[in-house]
């Protein structure tokens, strides 16, 4: 009986646990997007790979390629706080206006774009 008694409120525990504590995936990758930084991740609804665009890494106004090459984009958010306006995400290897591109305002999130992304900008 106290056997009984100890699994049940054990797994009790476990599974309020599991429903208080645990987040969705999706809210847990852009929770992982810091403050002063933008994102990108692989997977709709801020899911999958995510990739991290900071102005310390990588400047203002400065065409970057992709770190990983031609990538995939399901999903952006940019949060710069001051001085920056946006994200732009470009199909492109140059951050040409002739390429297809994305432009993500500072303070937004897109939680479905579908773009493959080449290169980026961060802009003031």
């Amino acid at each position: 009986m106290k056997r009984t008694i100890i699994a049940l409120v054990a797994g009790l525990m476990v599974g309020l646990g599991g429903m208080f504590i645990a987040a969705s995936p999706a809210a847990a990758s852009l929770n992982d997007c810091p403050g002063g930084t933008g994102c990108a991740w692989t997977a709709d609804n801020y899911g999958g790979i995510p990739y991290v665009f900071a102005v310390g890494k990588y400047g203002y106004n400065k065409c970057q390629p992709s770190p990983v090459g031609r990538v995939f984009i399901q999903s952006v958010a940019a949060f710069y706080g001051t001085g920056v306006r946006q994200l732009v995400l470009y199909t492109g290897t140059n951050c040409s206006s002739s390429s297809q591109f994305l432009t993500i305002p500072n303070g937004t999130r897109i939680g479905l774009t579908g773009i493959y992304m080449q290169s980026f900008k961060i802009v003031t």
